[in-house]
C-alpha cells in the first residue's frame, strides 16, 4: 500500500487520539476538468470555507472503491469510473481526538447531474460541484483558510498532486 502523506494536526491543541475513521475518497475528473465540492458554514470544527474532495466513510461490509463510487453518485451526483488507486494520507484532528486513514483514487466522470442524496449536515455545508482546471485547483488547494480547512486541503493537496502525476505519465 503507497503512503501519499502522514499529517500531523497543527491546528488544534494536542489531544489524544480515541478513534480511527477509514474513509475513501476521489480526485474525480473529466477530461481537463476537476470535481471538488466547496464547503460553507459552520460545525463542530468552527468556520468552514474551503473545498474538498468527494468522499466519506467506509461502510461496514463495502470495500473502499464501492465506497467512492457510492460518495460521488451521494456527495456529488456523479456517477464514476475508477481508473486508478493513488494511495492512503493518514491524517490527525486532535478536536474531535480521531486519526483518518482515507484511500485515495483517481476517477473519471462518465455521468453526471444526478440527484445528490446528502445528509442534513452535508446539505448545510455543501454546495454545488466545481469543476476547476488543474491551476484553479492548486490555487484553491493554496488558499489561507480556516484551522479545518487547512487540514483538509493539505491532505487533497497531496492526492491531487499524485493524480496529476498518473494522469501525465
Amino acid at each position: 500500500m503507497k503512503i501519499l502523506g502522514y499529517l500531523h494536526d497543527d491546528q488544534y491543541p494536542p489531544a489524544e487520539i480515541s478513534h480511527i475513521r477509514y474513509t475513501a475518497r476521489a480526485i474525480v475528473f473529466n477530461n481537463d476538468r476537476f470535481a471538488f465540492l466547496p464547503i460553507r458554514g459552520e460545525d463542530d470544527f468552527g468556520i468552514r470555507d474551503h473545498i474538498e474532495s468527494i468522499g466519506g466513510g467506509i461502510e461496514a461490509g463495502e470495500s473502499a472503491e464501492e465506497t467512492v463510487i457510492r460518495e460521488c453518485l451521494e456527495e456529488a451526483g456523479i456517477e464514476v469510473n475508477i481508473k486508478d488507486f493513488l494511495g492512503v494520507v493518514v491524517d490527525h484532528y486532535h478536536l474531535i481526538q480521531r486519526q483518518t486513514v482515507s484511500y485515495f483514487f483517481l476517477a473519471e466522470a462518465i455521468n453526471d447531474g444526478h440527484q445528490t442524496h446528502r445528509t442534513d449536515m452535508e446539505k448545510s455545508l455543501m454546495d454545488e460541484v466545481l469543476w476547476l482546471s488543474e491551476e484553479e485547483c492548486l490555487k484553491m488547494l493554496d488558499m489561507p483558510v480556516e484551522k479545518i480547512g487547512r487540514l483538509i486541503q493539505r491532505r487533497d493537496k497531496i492526492a491531487f498532486l499524485e493524480a496529476l502525476s498518473v494522469l501525465k505519465g
